[in-house]
């Protein structure tokens, strides 16, 4: 028989045939036909691994090939699966492979990547501490859809978190950092911060504004007239529905541990750089509320579209020192939008609810705005309690 190297499909198939027909002839080691067959079986071994699609390697196999080239039992996989369970799990099938047991599979018994990750996108190795998210928080919230327990989450860390970010990781909240300003008293924890960003922008997707942002509507009068409907029962209800008239979105986000966050000015890039105000509840009062969400609109209006500054968030916590010139102008705006300079003058002597009830009748803004000024230029806390309106932010909108 005549071999040759295998340069076509035609060429394969007929060393295929030469070889089926060699495979069933009782050949004597060392004699031409012998020689022959293994000829051919190098020659189409090489041709296959050069043309032929076999399809996606079964990471199950390629793990139990591999004990079995090593003479190892499935126990000596407990040090990269995890118990003695796990590894049942994972071996059957009833448990998927965790990118933690891939990295320590392929470190370990050298299986690669291409052979462990046939069910797995793939994956930008980053410099992140996938543990250092807020993943019992994460599911807490439902954000890590189909994990039940904590472990499982700590498990299958990376994997919940990309997940959860989707096409937006690693991108505008990993480097969030970078193209934004904080003020805080406290160092935050810039993955739970990346989360509460994230869920944030989710939210105000969610919702379809009742008119187009024009930035040069939030005048000195837009403002005033905002914090007039404080006097309202329902007045964040009704702010934030002249908000959504005017193209901004108001969305609700309580803050994840150790990022100590009342609010931020954000900008959803999906929807043409549309604002959006993230508010997280934290001090869970009327005053609070009023208060915050002027201060993040005072950004919007001010500092987020700044020409020539790249930030796509503001972040605030309110309880921290100023630091930044942006800050203190969005104090200082939001402080004299609530409280007029004339109003200022004439409860700095109020003493009781009664009066100072009075002069946010007169001034047309709600008592627990004064109130919330008294209780702080006068460092006292524990007055006008009554009129704070502590708890009444969450009542209202939880009944949404």
């Amino acid at each position: 028989m005549t071999v040759q190297v295998i340069k076509s499909e035609k060429q394969y198939l007929e060393a295929m045939a030469q070889l089926d027909e060699l495979m069933v002839m009782d050949l004597e080691p060392g004699s031409d036909e012998g020689n022959t067959l293994e000829v051919l079986s190098v020659l189409i071994e090489k041709y296959e691994g050069e043309t032929v699609d076999l399809g996606p390697i079964d990471p199950i196999e390629a793990i139990k090939f591999r004990l079995d080239q090593e003479g190892k039992s499935n126990r000596s996989l407990i040090p990269y699966i995890g118990s003695a369970s796990k590894v049942s799990e994972v071996l059957s099938g009833k448990r998927k492979l965790s990118l933690n047991m891939i990295r320590a599979l392929h470190n370990h018994l050298g299986l690669s990547y291409e052979a462990l990750m046939s069910e797995h996108r793939p994956t930008v190795e980053l410099d992140i501490e996938w543990t250092a998210f807020p993943l019992k928080e994460m599911l807490e919230r439902q954000l890590c859809p189909g994990y039940l327990k904590i472990g499982d989450v700590k498990e299958y860390a990376q994997e919940c978190v990309e997940n959860f970010f989707g096409d937006r990781f690693p991108g505008i909240q990993m480097s969030a950092h970078h193209k934004s300003s904080a003020r805080t008293g406290r160092p935050m924890n810039k993955y739970s911060l990346a989360v509460w960003h994230e869920l944030s922008l989710k939210l105000a997707e969610e919702i379809t504004p009742k008119g187009e942002f024009d930035l040069g509507e939030l005048d000195d009068a837009f403002f005033d007239e905002l914090a007039s409907l404080s006097i309202f029962e329902k007045g964040p209800l009704l702010a934030e529905e002249l908000l959504s008239r005017k193209g901004i979105r108001v969305v609700h986000v309580p803050h994840f541990s150790k990022t100590y966050l009342d609010g931020a000015a954000l900008i959803l890039e999906k929807d043409n750089q549309a604002p959006v105000i993230s508010l997280t509840g934290r001090h869970d009062r009327l005053d609070n509320y009023w208060y915050v969400l002027l201060h993040e609109l005072v950004h919007v209006r001010k500092h987020l579209f700044a020409n020539g500054d790249s930030r796509n968030a503001i972040y605030d916590d309110l309880d921290a020192a100023p630091g930044e010139d942006i800050e203190e102008e969005a104090d200082a705006i939001a402080l004299n939008t609530l409280v007029s300079e004339e109003a200022s003058h004439y409860l700095r002597t109020a003493t009781d609810a009664r009066e100072v009830s009075a002069l946010a009748n007169e001034y047309n803004r709600s008592p627990a705005i004064y109130a919330g000024f008294l209780r702080n230029g006068r460092g006292n806390y524990r007055i006008f309690n009554n009129l704070i309106g502590r708890k009444e932010v969450s009542a209202m909108f939880d009944k949404l």
